[in-house]
């Protein structure tokens, strides 16, 4: 909770284990070790120490300082004492001004040491940097520890200690900068550094796993959070780090226990997010077993509260468990040392008091939390937040809306940074509510906005203070989180908030949020991840990425990709490979991270960035996009037009889903009926809201979730299937539409790249098929191939030719690529599913996770094999399937399937769509030609049935493709210009002759 950080944030004297604001006041200076005192400060200091003057010595030592400074040019001394000394004045002396003078001398200095001692230098910015993080002056440490950077690049080329403390201080700056994802990019930067020394700082490097850990649980990376704990548990263990440990117990180092207690903490919560309760009460018995008979520090005291804290929120929040919370949370209270922790003490009372609310009258839990304000009336803001957030609720559960819109007032200018009175009924509360940058604040809003929304009966009121508190919540989390990529969690929240505004906007008559900037913002969001990374790969020769860094980021990319099939193959033993594919995933992602930031600039991004405004001006007053969007399951659809943005409140997605896996199941099944087939067609037409976009004639569709699967030419409209009515395009997000291809020469002729494979060896097992239907070797797929390449002019790679090798060495000149071939869906890990070439060769089988790697440059992929546009669907990512990541690796459009191929009547659709494509249509009307023509023209009712012609659908921009020779008339008049010249002087010459 960041309750357990305020705590610690305010008081120097707790636990390093919120790494995050103390990181780097924890550095043991090597240079501080130097016993050189020239100074003979030590006796008068001892004297006013001993006197318990700790101030007044702090200040002589300051003022003998500058004093001798003045004395000698010896400033090596100078520079030797103030390190002796740093750590006593830092905490003693009072007076900023002086302070920052310290620091500007010790810099000062450092500079002028004659030779230059680089080492010192390097280590007065980093000592600068600390105090200024200290007093929050963050830009300004920035700077500094910058500057500290660039001194040591300078200078030296092999990593050392002090580079890895530069740059784990930068992490906790940007931290505090609100740059959380950055932050992440530099913690892993410094662990990479520090885990490629020779010796190590064991306190160092626990230091910064813990915080790392801390960081990615707290934005619901729990995988990841596990991760860096069982780092930061395993830098303790190893025999140099207990020799270390041994050593410093030895002087006195009190803090161990500490440090073992919060690495077994840290376990509990994550493990509480994970809601893993069989590993809670595990790692609960070691804490227990642990403080047995210990006389505990009272940071180790802390550590052990906050382990039976978390188990307390685990049975509150996960189980509704009241009992055993408030068991927890009074254990939790009983061990704190509530002197040195007040803060932390009267978290874990207001957890006591909302574990009552859950088992006594909930009217006796308001006067207590009415005694408890009454009686603490200097709690911290956020405290005072939280319990007022907590009698909100308890009003709202009572319908005493009054008193819970008082609470909810009370709750949101605690919440607030600015103390600027806010009025919840007043819509400028949203505009002036200064957020802070703590997630979990946006949790708590959301519940009372949720608990509003919720009533049955709901007056205006209500209904103006939780279509607030959702626009408050939004600001919140767009303040707390900039990175360009979703945590379940965050997914989670972000859709709860979006899905309240539009829910109650509905209600309002005034202030209706902008829907144009609503719905920019959610697909900005939602499409970052796919988009980014698609122009990344399209434009990686652009951006002149090193050739190094591309193969490196492919045989990681193939590493990760053994683990991930062992893993498979051993029934998904996680604890074997977990720890291996999460360290190779670091490494991926640092390399990702390298690409992204030194060589894809922001103004890249800007160049390229998505705007709904200017995308709506492109549209034909014809047009219509369909965008659907779960939230918090719960199916809105928005109709975009040139002139209109709509949003139409659908259902329970639940209720949707369930329709939409009946049809496509159907869809998909030769032996299903065509007449029920229909009527569930129809069924969804309406279900879907279709019916409001009858009068337009060409419908561009962004699915979610489930609604990826379904073929919307299906649906029944007046009779008729949609693509009898409407022209039709999917895409997988709307920044595709815009995309602007001026990157390809329209002069020439498009180059096709056809891949049609043969298997001899064919042993796959039955469970993975997913194959074209009809014989292994597919006969259709080469006689379509072979039908392409005479009216397109294609290279073709059939046989054992068709190779993998074959395709990721040509496919980056492709224009078009068309594999014509099995592929195998992996319906437990979508990124094992892969394409099958041909199988003479051993490595024939190309992963979904190692299309990922590949920069391709075509405009079109034809996938004419199997489930290809089917797949996983994952939290901030979408549909994982293979034709997605086609587009990941730069490909803006593709026609793939939705079900299993059959050979024949799939080569004859798919020689109708690249006929249509030579005769100029574009790609989404050549497909929809393709089978329209196969339905007018089969005479065989059963041969009708949509599994036969339906599967295939196009994802992206429409593209235009020339495979015809640019060799145009004025070219062809001109040779038979020069043609006709040549035969005119031939035959002129020729008929002096006979004349002679």
């Amino acid at each position: 909770m960041n309750y357990l950080k305020k705590s610690n944030k305010n008081n120097l004297f707790k636990l390093k284990k919120v790494v995050l604001f103390f990181i780097i006041f924890s550095f043991h200076y090597s240079s501080s070790q130097l016993s050189n005192d020239n100074t003979i400060l030590t006796p008068e200091i001892s004297k006013l120490q001993l006197g318990g003057k700790h101030i007044e010595a702090s200040g002589s030592i300051y003022d003998r300082l500058q004093l001798f400074s003045n004395q000698t040019n010896n400033k090596n001394i100078v520079i030797d004492s103030i390190n002796k000394y740093y750590n006593y004045v830092l905490k003693y002396e009072k007076n900023k001004e002086k302070l920052n003078s310290f620091h500007e001398k010790l810099q000062a200095f450092s500079q002028q040491t004659i030779p230059l001692d680089t080492v010192k230098l390097i280590n007065s910015y980093l000592l600068h940097a600390s105090y200024l993080v200290k007093s929050r002056n963050y830009q300004k440490a920035l700077i500094i520890v910058d500057e500290g950077i660039s001194t040591w690049e300078k200078y030296y080329k092999k990593p050392t200690a002090i580079y890895a403390k530069l740059n784990t201080g930068k992490g906790l700056i940007l931290y505090n900068l609100r740059l959380e994802g950055e932050s992440f990019e530099q913690y892993e930067y410094a662990a990479k550094i520090y885990e490629s020394l020779d010796k190590v700082n064991s306190l160092d490097l626990w230091d910064l796993y813990t915080g790392l850990a801390i960081s990615y649980d707290r934005y619901g990376f729990y995988e990841k959070g596990l991760f860096y704990f069982k780092k930061a548990e395993a830098s303790l263990v190893t025999d140099e780090a207990k020799k270390e440990l041994k050593e410093l117990v030895k002087n006195g180092f009190s803090e161990l226990d500490g440090m073992i207690l919060a690495n077994l903490t840290g376990f509990i919560r994550v493990y509480k997010n994970l809601n893993n309760e069989d590993a809670i009460t595990s790692y609960l018995t070691k804490i227990d077993n642990y403080i047995i008979g210990k006389k505990l520090s009272l940071k180790s005291k802390y550590q052990a509260s906050a382990g039976y804290s978390y188990a307390g929120l685990h049975y509150f929040n996960n189980k509704k468990d009241y009992e055993k919370a408030l068991l927890f949370f009074k254990k939790a209270l009983q061990i704190v040392p509530k002197k040195e922790f007040k803060t932390q003490a009267d978290y874990y009372n207001l957890n006591i008091i909302r574990a009552n609310i859950g088992l006594n009258d909930a009217n006796k839990m308001i006067k207590s939390l009415n005694s408890f304000l009454k009686e603490r009336p200097k709690l911290p803001r956020q405290l005072k937040a939280f319990a007022y957030q907590s009698k909100a609720l308890l009003n709202i559960k009572n319908n005493l809306i009054p008193n819970a819109i008082q609470d909810i007032q009370l709750t949101i200018n605690y919440f607030s940074k600015s103390k600027k009175e806010l009025t919840i009924l007043n819509d400028s509360s949203v505009v002036n509510y200064s957020p802070t940058k703590k997630i979990n604040d946006i949790s708590y809003i959301v519940e009372i906005a949720d608990a509003l929304n919720d009533l049955e009966n709901k007056n205006d009121s209500v209904i103006i203070a939780s279509n607030n508190l959702y626009k408050i919540a939004l600001k919140q989390f767009k303040e707390s989180y900039s990175k360009n990529f979703y945590s379940l969690k965050l997914e989670t929240i972000y859709d709860k908030i979006i899905k309240g505004i539009l829910i109650t906007d509905e209600f309002r008559s005034s202030n209706i949020s902008n829907l144009n900037e609503l719905l920019s913002t959610i697909i900005n969001d939602k499409s970052s991840f796919l988009w980014h990374n698609f122009l990344i790969n399209r434009k990686s020769d652009f951006l002149k990425v090193p050739d190094s860094l591309i193969a490196k980021e492919k045989l990681l990319r193939q590493k990760l990709l053994i683990y991930q099939t062992k893993e498979f193959e051993n029934n998904y033993a996680p604890e074997k490979y977990s720890a291996l594919k999460t360290e190779i995933k670091e490494e991926l992602q640092s390399i990702l991270n390298t690409i992204n930031n030194e060589y894809a600039t922001h103004r890249f991004f800007d160049d390229n960035s998505f705007s709904l405004f200017d995308f709506r001006k492109q549209l034909n007053d014809k047009d219509v996009v369909i965008y659907y969007q779960v939230l918090d399951n719960y199916l809105f659809c928005f109709g975009i037009t040139k002139s209109t943005i709509e949003v139409f409140p659908i259902s329970n997605f639940s209720s949707i889903e369930e329709l939409v896996l009946d049809f496509t199941k159907d869809a998909g099944n030769l032996n299903s009926s065509i007449v029920e087939l229909r009527k569930k067609g129809k069924n969804l037409y309406n279900s879907l809201q279709l019916d409001k976009f009858r009068n337009f004639d060409k419908l561009t569709i962004v699915p979610d979730k489930i609604l990826h699967y379904l073929p919307f030419e299906l649906l029944i409209e007046d009779d008729k299937y949609l693509i009898e009515n409407k022209k039709i395009n999917y895409t997988t997000a709307l920044p595709f539409m815009q995309y602007n291809l001026k990157s390809n020469n329209s002069s020439k002729r498009d180059n096709i790249l056809l891949f049609a494979s043969t298997y001899d060896n064919f042993q796959e097992p039955l469970p993975q098929l997913a194959i074209r239907k009809g014989d292994y070797n597919l006969p259709g797929a080469l006689d379509e191939i072979n039908f392409i390449k005479k009216i397109t002019n294609g290279t073709v790679f059939s046989g054992n030719k068709a190779s993998k090798e074959n395709f990721i060495s040509n496919s980056k000149d492709g224009n078009v690529l068309h594999l014509a071939m099995h592929a195998f869906l992996n319906n437990k890990n979508s990124e094992l599913s892969y394409f099958a070439f041909s199988d003479n060769i051993k490595d024939n089988k190309l992963f979904l996770s190692e299309l990922y790697g590949l920069n391709l440059n075509a405009k079109l992929a034809v996938l004419s094999a199997c489930n290809t546009g089917v797949g996983n669907i994952k939290s901030g990512k979408g549909i994982v399937s293979l034709n997605r990541a086609f587009i990941y690796a730069g490909v803006p459009t593709t026609v793939s399937s939705l079900w299993s191929v059959p050979d024949q009547t799939s080569k004859d659709i798919i020689i109708n769509f690249y006929k249509n494509l030579n005769n100029g249509q574009l790609s989404s009307d050549a497909l929809r030609e393709a089978k329209l023509n196969y339905l007018n023209t089969t005479l065989d009712s059963e041969l009708k049935h949509p599994y036969y012609w339906a599967t295939f659908i196009q994802h992206g921009k429409d593209v235009s493709l020339n495979f015809k020779s640019k060799f145009s008339i004025w070219k062809w008049g001109l040779v038979l210009i020069a043609l006709s010249l040549i035969l005119f002087i031939y035959f002129r010459k020729k008929g002096k002759k006979s004349l002679n």
